[in-house]
């Protein structure tokens, strides 16, 4: 049998009057042994970076809900694309989310063990340069920064969460 089953997709739209879209799976899969990988593009411009940043979340054995904290401006997000990755050779995945409040740059995370040569940390979303990007309610500028960090396993029982701009 197939070691990974990867199910993809896109969302073709998410209005700016929306702060959350589902999609669906063809088949259900083990919440336990699967990750998501998604991207987006929005043509949207001006201080109100929150409304044009997402996350991706596996939130039933056959659901993906993508959200964001704000309402979007006049232009919408005009495609997401979707992976739903499912490891069947025993893999384990954990997931989460976690929330910086204003003026913290870093977050030192709890886990449960893991074996640092064969694990890796990453997020569901990244919009590019390697960065890991999430959800923001900041509508004052248009950096990134606020909602995106770099991930980071600093021992096997920690992940450290990083981002530039607080």
């Amino acid at each position: 049998p197939n070691a990974i089953n990867v199910q993809k997709g896109s969302i073709t739209t998410m209005t700016g009057t929306t702060t959350s879209v589902t999609a669906t799976l063809a088949t259900t899969v083990d919440t336990n042994r699967t990750f998501l990988l998604a991207g987006y593009r929005s043509g949207g411009a001006g201080w109100d970076i929150g409304s044009r940043m997402i996350r991706a979340r596996l939130t039933a054995t056959d659901t993906i809900t993508i959200d964001r904290s704000v309402l979007g401006d006049a232009d919408d997000i005009q495609e997401i694309a979707w992976q739903a990755v499912e490891l069947k050779e025993g893999s384990t995945v954990r997931q989460g989310s976690e929330n910086f409040g204003s003026g913290v740059s870093q977050k030192l995370v709890s886990i449960s063990a893991v074996d640092l040569n064969r694990a890796a940390a990453f997020a569901s979303v990244q919009a590019g340069a390697g960065q890991n990007v999430g959800r923001s309610p900041f509508v004052s500028d248009d950096i990134m920064g606020v909602g995106s960090a770099t991930l980071a396993l600093t021992s096997s029982t920690e992940l450290t969460l990083e981002r530039t701009s607080t």
